[in-house]
């Protein structure tokens, strides 16, 4: 299962939820869902980690709270501190030329 966001806050924190909230079931016995956390993710977002907003969490404190395998049992992500306009196209373009999807 993976994750990729463009930019953060709550739309992006909620997203995320789903690996913890599924653990909250099953620990109260009333659904019996594994637990399921992101093997893989890519964030686009400028804010920095040093304000401490919820823009600025990383995936690698999403790891103590459970929503991403670790990176020593396979995880994988990336976080690209830059706005979505700068980088999304750039993103985009090196994954269709990689792909082939331009042809010479």
């Amino acid at each position: 299962m993976g994750i990729f966001k463009v930019g953060g806050g709550v739309p992006r924190n909620w997203s995320q939820q789903f690996g913890v909230y599924a653990e909250l079931l099953a620990r109260r016995g009333l659904k019996k869902l594994p637990l399921k956390r992101y093997s893989y993710g890519l964030r686009i977002c400028p804010e920095p980690v040093n304000w401490g907003g919820l823009s600025g969490s990383t995936y690698t404190e999403a790891v103590s709270w459970g929503k991403f395998v670790p990176p020593e049992e396979g995880g994988k992500f990336a976080e690209v501190l830059e706005d979505a306009t700068v980088a999304l196209p750039l993103i985009v373009g090196a994954v269709l030329e990689r792909i082939g999807y331009f042809k010479r």
